[in-house]
């Protein structure tokens, strides 16, 4: 990672650190913050800017259109996590029924939060960032014609998986 890139992403990482503070304060109801709000309209603006990027990618790429669905997943494995996060995704996996699980080993996002899981403030705020990145996965996919629900976990510290389903496989 160069000197700039690294800029980059400390600039992002507080710029962001400052959005998922100003969506759980804007959510705050009888001294109580709203976990559920604030991961919403997190996700609603990931979700704009997975849109965006996506469109950008494929036109840079200068691809088309993608024959079937996992081709589009296998896409944003590749390309688009690459761009978003400054690398490829470590593991896919499908059912072949429209359900796909994307795990990254080392996410970036949540690799400097405390590694004491136990902490329920942490896992809370941690999960509030992945709000983001689900929303982009989604925002992509929708560009692309497919319509999904996107769900993020975290088993260990940074790790993380993200969980795809499409709208076929819901029914």
């Amino acid at each position: 990672m160069s000197g700039v890139d690294q800029v980059n992403a400390v600039a992002f990482n507080l710029l962001f650190m400052q959005v998922a503070f100003k969506a759980l304060e804007d959510s705050k109801t009888e001294d109580e913050h709203d976990h559920e709000a604030a991961f919403y309209r997190i996700e609603q603006l990931g979700y704009q800017v997975g849109q965006r990027l996506v469109e950008r990618l494929l036109a840079q790429t200068q691809v088309s259109r993608l024959p079937e669905q996992i081709d589009v997943v296998k896409f944003l494995c590749k390309e688009f996590w690459m761009v978003a996060f400054g690398k490829g995704i470590d593991n896919l996996k499908t059912n072949h029924r429209g359900v796909f699980v994307l795990q990254d080993q080392n996410f970036q996002w949540i690799s400097r939060f405390s590694v004491d899981g136990s902490n329920p403030a942490t896992a809370k705020m941690a999960v509030l960032y992945l709000a983001f990145p689900c929303g982009m996965l989604r925002g992509a996919l929708a560009n692309m014609g497919i319509v999904t629900t996107v769900t993020a976990e975290i088993p260990s510290f940074p790790q993380c998986v993200f969980q795809i389903r499409t709208q076929s496989a819901a029914q």
